[in-house]
């Protein structure tokens, strides 16, 4: 989803993401969603995409961090839910 921003960001545009980690080895899916949330907390500051669609990462927030376990698929599961300010 994509919004304008009514807090301290002023004008910026929000989009919200979702990082769905899933593994039948919870010791694994932590090392990679601790991997991932560094990798997030880096971006501002920073352009990422194509090189002529470039865009320019103000600030990024974990806005929640919750862990499942999908039964029927006998996975683990972290969701990373975040917003990219741009």
């Amino acid at each position: 989803y994509k919004s304008l921003s009514d807090d301290s960001r002023g004008s910026l545009e929000r989009t919200g993401m979702l990082f769905h980690v899933m593994g039948k080895r919870y010791g694994k899916i932590v090392e990679i969603a601790d991997k991932l949330q560094s990798l997030l907390k880096s971006l501002p500051g920073t352009e990422v995409g194509l090189i002529d669609d470039q865009v320019f990462i103000q600030d990024v927030d974990i806005t929640n961090l919750a862990e499942d376990k999908q039964y029927e698929l006998g996975l683990k599961r972290i969701v990373i839910d975040f917003n990219i300010w741009r």
